[in-house]
């Protein structure tokens, strides 16, 4: 089995090929930043993923980053990773024609979905409810 000459490195340290990385896009979470990342892979383009902010802590604490991922490329890259990205992945006429008719049929308004609340929504609330509890108490309200 051979080597490549250039194999796209993980972990920590950026790739040898990323010594100019320029931001490329953010990704929402893990799972868009897989894709992003296995498509640029794919043209044989190195990239690194970096989390955004308190990214990386809430990631361990939460199981999931709600910052966003920013997605760097080497600046000589850069025009071919977005040009990858913009592509339009639909190359079929009939598709397109199909999903034209279905919104030239709609009435312009949908409704947004309301999302449910999530468990950790309410664990947030009850650590609050009891830290505003503690600190009344020792304060003397009650």
């Amino acid at each position: 089995m051979e080597r490549d000459e250039n194999p796209v490195e993980w972990g920590r340290s950026p790739p040898s090929d990323l010594q100019a990385p320029v931001l490329l896009t953010t990704a929402a979470d893990e799972m868009e930043a897989g894709v992003i990342t296995s498509l640029l892979g794919s043209a044989g383009i190195a990239s690194r993923c970096r989390n955004k902010g308190m990214g990386s802590y809430m990631g361990i604490v939460m199981g999931s980053n709600r910052f966003g991922i920013e997605i760097d490329v080497a600046e000589k890259d850069l025009e071919l990773a977005k040009s990858l990205l913009e592509a339009d992945p639909m190359s079929d006429e009939e598709e397109v024609e199909e999903d034209t008719a279905e919104c030239e049929e709609s009435d312009g308004f949908e409704p947004m979905e309301r999302k449910p609340v999530t468990p950790m929504f309410w664990g947030f609330l009850l650590v609050g409810l009891l830290l505003v509890a503690l600190v009344l108490r020792l304060l003397g309200f009650f």
